[in-house]
């Protein structure tokens, strides 16, 4: 079979960073051993703009900034604080996702511990491939990024463990609207 993508052999090193897209690199039926997506310079510029409001190199560059000094983890941890306080004062505790929060009550010890800094290091590593896909950056760029995020997510605790848990709460209880790519999606079905 004639494929598009040259193949080469990734280090140890590589492949876990790779690895460490983890639930979005798998729901999008993205390749694990090698830096290229399945799909084209297009799809990878749909998914950036649909999902990241990314459409040139400045604002790749703008959102994984983003995504390493601030991202997703604080309004996370913001809802999951604001869940034990409603805990600790016997107050009823009444959400609009009510999944969500007795999964967060029911873990609370291990993602206070954890926190969720993966989650966002998970999705640079996804935008960082992307962002090549769509020739915004060039590859070495691109792992920078990955080699970056993979090293953090590494260094926190049990990274495994926290990225089922926050897959879990997203995919089971809805949170941060977590779908697969629909543009991506579409292009793995045909």
């Amino acid at each position: 079979m004639l494929s598009l993508f040259k193949k080469r052999k990734l280090t140890q090193s590589q492949l876990f960073g790779l690895a460490a897209g983890g639930v979005l690199t798998e729901s999008n039926y993205d390749p694990f051993d090698r830096i290229n997506m399945s799909y084209g310079i297009n799809s990878c510029k749909i998914c950036l703009s649909d999902w990241w409001d990314v459409n040139s190199t400045f604002d790749l560059i703008k959102t994984i900034d983003w995504l390493f000094m601030e991202g997703h983890r604080f309004p996370l941890m913001e809802s999951v604080l604001a869940i034990e306080e409603k805990n600790h004062c016997n107050e009823e505790v009444i959400f609009e996702d009510e999944k969500f929060a007795k999964f967060i009550f029911n873990n609370l010890y291990e993602i206070k511990r954890l926190g969720f800094i993966s989650w966002d290091y998970s999705r640079i590593i996804n935008i960082a491939r992307w962002g090549f896909g769509a020739k915004y950056i060039k590859e070495d760029q691109a792992w920078k990024w990955i080699m970056k995020a993979a090293k953090k997510c590494k260094k926190s605790i049990r990274v495994g463990k926290i990225l089922v848990m926050i897959s879990y709460m997203v995919i089971e209880c809805g949170r941060c609207n977590f779908h697969p790519c629909p543009t991506l999606q579409k292009l793995t079905k045909d």
